[in-house]
């Protein structure tokens, strides 16, 4: 049996539509020999997807997701951040966005290089110039 939690005690920052749908989870990274793992998709949100399974998830565990609806969008790396027992060899788990993907390799957000190193860059580059000017003009 599921429960439901009441909109007061829920934490989540976003709205949650209902699935309950066939899907399956591929396990990343994968190899030549990994199989999905077939999960009934509970819900899904903008950040986030519950599903229902056969086994507990491990927690850090990264997935991706395979439901039709959720197909038409960008492939999406997952996290498994909750799993717990349902009971009757049922698990729900709670799986976090992590990442766009693109073919099997994660789009990890970029990071601005700090001011720092690009001051850093700078000084190498500036160096660079001024040895080959010297080493020119010698």
């Amino acid at each position: 049996m599921i429960t439901t939690k009441s909109k007061s005690s829920d934490r989540r920052r976003a709205e949650r539509v209902p699935f309950n749908t066939p899907g399956e989870l591929l396990v990343c990274p994968a190899s030549s020999k990994t199989v999905p793992m077939k999960v009934t998709v509970k819900d899904a949100s903008a950040t986030g997807v519950g599903v229902i399974a056969e086994e507990p998830l491990p927690i850090g565990q990264k997935y991706v997701v395979k439901e039709p609806s959720l197909s038409k969008r960008p492939s999406v790396l997952f996290t498994v951040v909750r799993s717990h027992a349902l009971g009757e060899g049922k698990y729900l788990a709670g799986l976090h966005a992590t990442h766009l993907m693109r073919g099997h390799e994660a789009i990890v957000p970029s990071r601005r290089p700090s001011h720092a190193k690009q001051i850093a860059v700078a000084l190498v580059l500036l160096v660079a110039v001024a040895g080959t000017v010297v080493m020119f003009l010698l």
